[in-house]
């Protein structure tokens, strides 16, 4: 699962269907700047199991 990417500016106008996206399709998106990846739009379940791996490190 290589993702799509998209620049930020042109996040901003569909937002909303790349979170559906997400949702619906488990859809990974990286957001782009000056074409350098910074962020990423994922599934809740991928976010919450990177959130309860990196808590699991610092314990």
């Amino acid at each position: 699962m290589n993702g799509e990417e998209i620049g930020v500016e042109q996040a901003r106008k569909i937002l909303g269907h790349l979170a559906n996206d997400a949702r619906d399709t488990g859809q990974i998106t990286f957001l782009t700047y000056n074409g350098r990846r910074i962020a990423a739009i994922v599934p809740r379940h991928i976010a919450e199991q990177a959130l309860n791996h990196n808590s699991q490190e610092k314990s």
